[in-house]
C-alpha cells in the first residue's frame, strides 16, 4: 500500500511533469488522486498510509478484543463477564475519565487484562490537533493511568482511528506502539446486539483483532452471546500484550 512519506513525492513530481508538458486536464486528475487518497489513507487505518499501526496476527491461534473509550457505568459489567470466562482483553481509556473508575482501572490488571491510552479527551477534532496539543492529550493520559496503576502504557489507539503526519511525528517522540483492529463490529452504529454479534462472528477468525465500546448498552448485551459462540468455536481473546508480543507499558 502506497504511504504518506511515498506519495509526497511521487504527486508533486508527476504535477510537475504535467506542468512541464502543459497538460492541465491531467494535473487536475492527479490532484484530486492525491486528496483522495491521502483523505481516505486518514480515516482507514488499515492502510498504514500515515503510521505503520498493528491490528492482526495471523501467526497467532489467539483474537483479540479490544474495548474503547471507557471507563464507563457499563466497565464493571463487563468485566464481570469477562471474569466467568478465560477470556483476556485490552481497554483504550480516555484520560478524563479515569479519576471517576479508579478502581475499576486497578481491577482491568488485577484480571489479567491490559489498558491502552485513547487520549485525554477524545475529542472530535483530535484529528486536527497540532503536534503540541496532541502531544499533551497522549501523555496527560499516560502519566494519569501511571497515578494509579503505576505505570504507563505502551499502547496507542487515535480516536476514530484517524490517522495523519501529525500523530507520525508524535508517537515517534513518545514511544507509543498504535494499535488498530481487523473486525470492525460498529457498534456505535449497530443498536441491535445480534446484528453485532453476527457482524463479528462472519469473519472472525485466529488472529483477529476485534474494536468494541464498553460505553454502551447493546455491547453489554451483545457479549454473552459472542463469548459463548467463542468457546463454541475454540477461540479465546488475549491481551493485545500476547496477541503481538510486545510489551504492554514501561
Amino acid at each position: 500500500m502506497l504511504k504518506h512519506r511515498v506519495s509526497i513525492f511521487v504527486f508533486p513530481v508527476l504535477l510537475f511533469l504535467c506542468w512541464y508538458l502543459h497538460n492541465v486536464w491531467a494535473a487536475g486528475l492527479v490532484l484530486v488522486i492525491w486528496i483522495l487518497i491521502t483523505t481516505i489513507g486518514s480515516f482507514h487505518m488499515r492502510w498504514n498510509y500515515h503510521v505503520v499501526a498493528k491490528h492482526s496476527n495471523k501467526t497467532s491461534e489467539h483474537i483479540a478484543i479490544t474495548f474503547d473509550d471507557g471507563p464507563s457505568e457499563f466497565t464493571e459489567k463487563v468485566l464481570d463477564l469477562l471474569s466467568e470466562t478465560p477470556h483476556k482483553v485490552t481497554f483504550f481509556l480516555i484520560g478524563n475519565k479515569v479519576d471517576g473508575y479508579p478502581e475499576l482501572v486497578r481491577r482491568m490488571l488485577m484480571d489479567g487484562h491490559a489498558v491502552g491510552n485513547h487520549t485525554f479527551t477524545h475529542g472530535k477534532n483530535t484529528g486536527f490537533l497540532n503536534k503540541t496539543d496532541l502531544k499533551e492529550e497522549i501523555l496527560k493520559t499516560d502519566f494519569k493511568l501511571k497515578e494509579i496503576i503505576g505505570k504507563r502504557p505502551r499502547f496507542y489507539r487515535p480516536p476514530f482511528g484517524v490517522t495523519n503526519p501529525t500523530l507520525s511525528k508524535v508517537i515517534k517522540e513518545t514511544g507509543h506502539i498504535v494499535m488498530g483492529w481487523s473486525i470492525r463490529s460498529l457498534d456505535t452504529k449497530i443498536q441491535n446486539p445480534e446484528l453485532i454479534k453476527n457482524r463479528i462472528l462472519k469473519k472472525l477468525k485466529a488472529g483477529d483483532g476485534v474494536l468494541l465500546h464498553d460505553t454502551l448498552p447493546q455491547t453489554l448485551e451483545m457479549l454473552p452471546g459472542l463469548l459463548e459462540v467463542l468457546k463454541e468455536r475454540g477461540l479465546q481473546s488475549v491481551t493485545l500484550e500476547e496477541l503481538h508480543n510486545e510489551m504492554a507499558y514501561r
